[in-house]
């Protein structure tokens, strides 16, 4: 008679349960990895947005004449867009996202006994990030020119 041996090789159903609640652990914290990954990808590219708006505010009036009208001091005017008029037409420069605020403010500092004046400029951008957190980014710049 030839005895048959059973190899014991399979995995017992206890076995493949906890395999499969190991593997899903696994899963769910690769998962809220990508998902951190995700929020903190978004705010970063919000701060870039919102850096690159001040910089290209700041740069549009650092490249403008000292006299110009856009330089008159002000206080916290709200910029939703740059447009540069041309001999022929208008062209847009820069529109600003709903999301962001931008504000322009505009100093003059005539120092005393001197033949230069110069206007400190500062622009300021709000945001809300993804977390509904409030931020915002400030750049400051200077104009030197003729006394008004």
């Amino acid at each position: 008679m030839t005895k048959f041996t059973h190899d014991k090789t399979a995995f017992s159903l206890p076995e493949v349960l906890i395999a499969i609640v190991l593997l899903a652990l696994a899963a769910v914290s690769i998962f809220s990895m990508f998902s951190q990954a995700r929020t903190g990808t978004i705010q970063i590219r919000e701060e870039v947005n919102a850096i690159s708006y001040a910089t290209t505010i700041l740069n549009y009036a650092r490249a403008l004449p000292f006299d110009d009208p856009f330089l008159r001091p002000v206080q916290d005017k709200k910029i939703d867009e740059l447009v540069a008029t041309g001999d022929a037409m208008a062209q847009q420069l820069l529109k600003i996202e709903p999301q962001y605020e931008c504000l322009f403010s505009v100093s003059l500092h005539e120092p005393a006994e001197s033949n230069y004046a110069f206007k400190v400029i500062k622009t300021e951008v709000y945001w809300a990030s993804a977390g509904g957190i409030k931020r915002k980014t400030v750049l400051t710049g200077c104009v030197v020119g003729a006394p008004e």
